[in-house]
């Protein structure tokens, strides 16, 4: 079914097109639909632009498009939508930088756009997001530069996921503010330096994804107060130094993975194989020369 005729004479409120094998683009008409409050038309195979007559939507609280094959930029025009809450765009082929204006959409609580060929950096001017902003997704992008510590000013936050984007630099100690964390994906980027100490006070932290990246220094003993944490994966960096004892007092944790870190030292400690024991710690996996199959580790790599 094309998108040609799809213009409905009179919607107001809701107009949700998903899952109906749509093709062709999105019609720039829909701009004509004023009083709209929520459009979703995910999961079709929708192409060409973001029509920048979107932007035209001001009463406009959710916005998906993804799971399409929708292409070029993020119009800036999206910066009008001022009362916009979701703004899902994810898994199609999109290009271009993140709009600044992002910043001025002011009661945006969930931005997702992975698995694009988005680039450029990061916005600065997403701090200002600092009291609605729940959920940023990025992973699977083309992006450059650091992280931004402004992201450390927005409290509500609850997942971070900027994974396999092509940032680097430090791990911003800023983020530590964010005690609302429950996930937090970093791997598969450029990360150096260490990490930050102060992540102890994430004590609502599920998911810590910081893997294959260029960390360094040791694991810091304040990661055994994040007593939620069920997922730690930290293979394929340069870690070094003694596995602490501390992390034995993660009873939730179910996942650890400290493989491919040859610096790390030989010896884990029994609170930590006493995870295995108690039956909570399934998949503990460590570099060959670290612990010996199967009396601690579940794998070696």
């Amino acid at each position: 079914m094309r998108t040609d005729h799809l213009l409905p004479p009179c919607v107001t409120g809701s107009l949700n097109l998903s899952y109906n094998h749509l093709t062709g683009s999105i019609p720039s008409e829909f701009g004509s639909i004023r009083n709209l409050k929520e459009l979703t038309l995910s999961v079709n195979f929708l192409k060409g632009t973001i029509p920048s007559t979107i932007g035209d939507l001001g009463q406009l609280r959710t916005l998906e498009l993804d799971f399409n094959l929708i292409s070029g930029s993020m119009p800036t025009t999206l910066g009008n939508l001022m009362l916009l809450k979701r703004l899902n765009l994810w898994d199609n082929q999109l290009v271009g930088k993140i709009p600044t204006n992002i910043g001025t959409m002011f009661d945006l609580e969930e931005i997702k756009f992975h698995n694009n060929k988005v680039t450029g950096t990061i916005p600065t001017e997403i701090g200002a997001l600092f009291t609605t902003l729940k959920v940023f997704d990025a992973t699977g992008n083309h992006l450059h530069g650091t992280i931004p510590t402004e992201l450390g000013l927005i409290l509500p936050l609850e997942s971070l996921d900027l994974g396999n984007s092509g940032l680097e630099g430090p791990i911003p100690t800023e983020l530590a503010k964010c005690t609302n964390l429950s996930t937090m994906g970093l791997s598969n980027n450029l990360m150096n330096g260490t990490i930050p100490t102060q992540f102890g006070a994430l004590t609502k932290l599920q998911f810590l994804f910081l893997s294959s990246n260029k960390l360094i220094g040791t694991l810091p003993s304040e990661l055994g107060q994040l007593t939620l944490l069920g997922v730690l994966q930290l293979q394929t960096n340069r870690l070094e130094g003694v596995v602490p004892t501390d992390l034995g007092k993660l009873g939730a944790l179910k996942t650890l993975n400290l493989s491919d870190n040859y610096s790390l030292k030989s010896q884990i400690s029994e609170s930590i194989c006493g995870l295995r024991t108690a039956g909570a710690l399934t998949t503990f996996i460590a570099s060959c020369d670290t612990c010996k199959v199967p009396s601690c580790c579940t794998q070696c790599a």
